[in-house]
C-alpha cells in the first residue's frame, strides 16, 4: 500500500506501511549506476534518453548535443531528491497502535519523485524485456525474476497513486 496526502499550506506526505519504504531506499544508486557512464548504445540508457529525430540522424545529433547534458542532470536532480527525501523518512502512530513511515515532499520534489520512479520503471522494465503481454500476465512467485517483477509493479502503483492525487487535487482547486 502507499497513500499520498496533500497537506494543509502546500506540500505533500507519502505514506508507506512499516517495512514499505526501506526496499526503495537502494534503488537511487541503481539508476546512479546507469547514469554514472552511461552507455548510449545500451537498451536501458536508450529507454531513458529516446531518440527525437528517428529519421533525421543529423537532427539527432543536434538535439542530444544541445539538450543530453541537461536530461542527464534533470535525471539526477531526480535521483538526489528521491534520495534525500527517503532519509528524511519517519515512523508514525495513527489510530490503534498502527505504524506507518511518513515523507514529506515540497511540490517540486514530488514532481522529482515522479521522474524518479519512471526512470526505475524504465530501468527494471528494459532489464526484464516486458511487453504487455508479460505485464498483463502478472508474476509467477517461481518466475527467477518475480521480485524485480514485484517491484516493477510497486513502482506502478505508487506512480499512479501519486498521480492520483495530483489529479484529485486539481479537481479541488
Amino acid at each position: 500500500m502507499f497513500w499520498m496526502i496533500r497537506r494543509k499550506g502546500g506540500g505533500w506526505t507519502a505514506l508507506f506501511p512499516p517495512g514499505g519504504a526501506e526496499d526503495l531506499v537502494g534503488l537511487p544508486g541503481r539508476l546512479r549506476a546507469v547514469l554514472a557512464k552511461p552507455d548510449f548504445g545500451d537498451d536501458v540508457v536508450a529507454r531513458l534518453f529516446p531518440r527525437a529525430f528517428r529519421d533525421d540522424p543529423d537532427a539527432e545529433a543536434e538535439y542530444q548535443r544541445l539538450l543530453r547534458d541537461d536530461l542527464l542532470r534533470r535525471k539526477i536532480d531526480g535521483i538526489d531528491a528521491f534520495e534525500r527525501t527517503m532519509g528524511r523518512r519517519r515512523e508514525r502512530k495513527v489510530l490503534f497502535g498502527v505504524r506507518l513511515i511518513e515523507v514529506d515532499l515540497t511540490d517540486e520534489e514530488l514532481t522529482l519523485w515522479l521522474g524518479f520512479l519512471h526512470d526505475m520503471r524504465l530501468v527494471v522494465g528494459t532489464r526484464l524485456d516486458i511487453t504487455d503481454e508479460t505485464w498483463e500476465r502478472g508474476v509467477d512467485p517461481e518466475d527467477p525474476n518475480a521480485d524485480e517483477l514485484l517491484l516493477l509493479h510497486r513502482l506502478a502503483f505508487i506512480e499512479e497513486a501519486i498521480i492520483g492525487a495530483l489529479r484529485e487535487t486539481e479537481k479541488l482547486e
